[in-house]
């Protein structure tokens, strides 16, 4: 990782860098998976002019998808944890909908 952080920052969009990565198995299951950074095959490159404005239209995660409150995050939690609640509260889920 050391020769990653002589690359620079990836996220700069004229200095910035191609992230390669190897996927290895690491065991039978599906999960059993691990992702190596190939630090020789990170090439420097600058985002073209297309890519730029494709991440000017990006909206902030914030936007897409709120954040609950510290109380609604609560809230569920503890509904989650009482096995007698069979009704989910419309106002709580609000809060969750990612659509």
């Amino acid at each position: 990782m050391i020769a990653a952080e002589d690359l620079g920052d990836p996220t700069d969009f004229d200095s910035g860098w191609d992230i390669c990565f190897k996927r290895v198995k690491t065991g039978p299951l599906a999960y059993n998976v691990e992702y190596q950074l190939q630090v020789l095959k990170c090439k420097a490159r600058a985002l073209s002019a297309k890519e730029k404005e494709s991440v000017a239209e990006l909206k902030s995660m914030d936007d897409v998808m709120a954040r609950p409150t510290p109380d609604a995050q609560k809230e569920l939690l503890d509904s989650i944890r009482k096995a007698s609640v069979q009704e989910i509260d419309e106002t709580l889920e609000d809060e969750f909908d990612v659509a």
